[in-house]
């Protein structure tokens, strides 16, 4: 097939990224004719006579700008990228690319991310290179062949809503940032005669905030420290530790009169214990945020680095669209078909354990909900090879996937209360099924070893230590703990906070 695009009458679908047009080229044709333009990928198709093209972009290729160079500013225009921004100089072969296949299109289709930024870049896109009005929308959630067939044999209205929704956003960003930002390293300068950019963003300003009232907030803490008395107890070959009960100890020499008083004792003595359950549920399915936490509590990985990890596994069509707040797996999903994938991508055992104890696949999710993809799942897909930090993140969204299926797990909380001059408690919390952690933990269910203690049973102490206090203590921001109240406080959207926090920390705040 040539690779010289129709002069009229074809279909001209637009992706966000080239592997993700590749993959919709591959799903909706059986063997498409991949060419090249000044070095960019495009796929020809001629399916029965339909004949299509899918083109790629680079994300964002236009940017606000603006002829003004004083303030207030509020004439703007959306201006080619690689023609305001250095670094964005990539972006030009894209953008001659779509121009080259635009010459009269009978159907434009726009296949980027199905969110608000994905509907801005094809409408901006499809409005200014294509020069059409009028398109279609692929909504897709993962780009496995069944779905992205699904999306094109179902092509949605345009998407005027979320456009107008992205529209409105970047440019009220864009009227507040640039007129704060000039006003404020303009006055800056007034008062330090030194020339330094500074800049403010409604969401970047905000959050930065928070980060200095907490920061001011750890500084100025005032040190009220109380002391606790703590004992190590070996009983029916096991330590416990037991805390002091009674009010607050303000007074070290205090702490050191009970502390004497457990030592001269040399026993302790139950007086009292009690036992109860407790059932922890498997957690729902991941969205981006809770895989962010997760991603940074296990590994470290920053949240902007987890989520250009996970966008990676998208593209590569191993996992579903990450970057969603839902915790809902989507209606129809094919589960029995990711579990058998699964089970050959190294999870037989978990898989096996599923299919017998859940037959009918029942699942738990979350409460938070997403208008545009359902909470992050694996497609099922059998990775190839991926790098180890790819393989740390996908084997966290396999393994979550894998837990909503699973039981509660199962703990036994066991209270002693000794006496040993002193009157002394300790909390024993004993696992006693798995459930939902054998997707986290190699081995099977199996009963735990539980203790048996008995009123007048005596127990050993081998120390006692004295520990400072300090109550309700604030802590320094972290990564995480910036994009969980960012979260919580509406600040951003998924696809923005880990940017935001990263522009935070490369500017030395």
């Amino acid at each position: 097939m040539s690779c010289k695009p129709p002069e009229e009458d074809y279909t001209l679908i637009i992706a966000e990224k080239p592997k993700a047009a590749k993959s919709i080229a591959y799903a909706i044709s059986v063997n498409p004719s991949q060419c090249k333009y000044h070095g960019v990928p495009y796929w020809m198709i001629n399916n029965n006579g339909r004949r299509i093209i899918v083109a790629p972009v680079a994300g964002h290729l236009f940017g606000l700008n603006t002829d003004i160079n004083d303030i207030p500013v509020f004439k703007y225009y959306w201006a080619p990228r690689w023609e305001v921004e250095r670094k964005a100089y990539h972006t030009k072969k894209f953008y001659n690319l779509i121009k080259y296949l635009s010459r009269s299109p009978s159907l434009v289709v726009n296949a980027c991310d199905y969110d608000v930024e994905g509907s801005v870049i094809g409408y901006l896109v499809i409005t200014i290179i294509v020069g059409k009005k009028f398109y279609k929308r692929m909504k897709f959630s993962s780009l496995t062949p069944e779905e992205l067939r699904e999306a094109f044999n179902n092509l949605q209205p345009q998407d005027t809503n979320m456009v107008e929704a992205g529209l409105c956003r970047h440019e009220l960003d864009w009227i507040y940032g640039i007129n704060l930002s000039r006003l404020l390293t303009k006055s800056y300068r007034h008062v330090t005669s030194e020339r330094r950019i500074l800049s403010v963003g409604r969401v970047q300003t905000p959050t930065l905030i928070e980060v200095i009232n907490r920061y001011m907030e750890v500084e100025t803490f005032s040190k009220s420290p109380v002391f606790g008395v703590y004992a190590s107890i070996s009983y029916k070959g096991k330590t416990f530790t037991a805390s002091y009960i009674g009010n607050p100890i303000r007074k070290y020499i205090d702490a050191k009169k009970i502390k004497e008083s457990i030592e001269n004792a040399s026993k302790a003595s139950i007086i009292d214990t009690k036992r109860s359950y407790e059932e922890d549920p498997p957690p729902p399915p991941y969205n981006l945020n809770d895989l962010q936490e997760d991603a940074y509590r296990l590994y470290k990985f920053s949240p902007s680095y987890a989520q250009k990890l996970a966008e990676d596994l998208y593209l590569d069509g191993l996992i579903s669209y990450p970057r969603t707040n839902s915790q809902k797996l989507p209606p129809g999903l094919n589960t029995r078909k990711i579990l058998d994938g699964l089970s050959e991508a190294g999870y037989s055992g978990i898989v096996d354990v599923i299919l017998k104890e859940n037959p009918n696949l029942v699942y738990r999710e979350g409460r938070k909900t997403d208008p545009a993809h359902p909470a992050i799942y694996p497609t099922g897909i059998k990775p190839r090879y991926l790098r180890p930090d790819h393989k740390k993140l996908y084997d966290l969204i396999a393994r979550r996937f894998l837990a909503v299926f699973l039981p509660s797990s199962l703990y036994a909380k066991i209270y002693i209360k000794w006496l040993a001059g002193m009157p002394l408690e300790s909390y024993l919390r004993t696992l006693v099924k798995e459930g939902w952690l054998i997707a986290y933990r190699a081995g099977s269910v199996s009963e735990k070893e539980i203790i048996e203690p008995k009123i007048s049973d005596k127990g050993d102490i081998s120390k006692v230590v004295i520990k400072t206090l300090y109550t309700d203590k604030p802590t320094y921001h972290t990564k995480t703990s910036i994009l969980r109240w960012m979260e919580n406080n509406n600040i951003g959207t998924e696809a923005t906070r880990a940017e935001i926090i990263e522009i935070l920390y490369k500017r030395g705040y």
